[in-house]
């Protein structure tokens, strides 16, 4: 991890790194699904700022959102069992959240109305 603009990020070579795929791929799969990075996921560098990086091919940095993102548009067997695994700790935590009351209460006004955890919480109730 690096800090960029006083954001930590991991550079595209890097990411490629921990879900063994080429950086090539990655790239490839980034401009398939460009419309899943939002500017706080990912963001491009200028030739300038790259060039501080001497292998870097490709001009983007994933945060960390960026990155657990693009694992989810990998097809290699690590990123998969890395995505299987963040889902895990997403449904432990998520199901330690709600017998939280304080930090549910917390967390209230960031979920409310998103179905996905009206749902969640549905099936957690039981």
């Amino acid at each position: 991890m690096k800090t960029i603009w006083g954001k930590r990020v991991m550079l595209s070579s890097d990411v490629a790194k921990l879900y063994r795929v080429t950086p090539e791929y990655l790239h490839k799969q980034l401009k398939k699904n460009i419309d899943r990075f939002p500017k706080e996921f990912m963001f491009k560098l200028k030739p300038k700022a790259l060039s501080s990086f001497k292998e870097e091919k490709f001009p983007h940095v994933f945060t960390e959102q960026g990155i657990l993102m693009v694992g989810g548009s990998l097809k290699s067997e690590q990123a998969i069992k890395i995505h299987v695994q963040l889902i895990r700790y997403f449904v432990q935590l998520f199901n330690q959240t709600l017998k939280d009351v304080s930090l549910l209460k917390k967390l209230e006004p960031h979920i409310k109305g998103e179905k996905i955890f009206d749902v969640l919480k549905e099936m957690f109730k039981k």
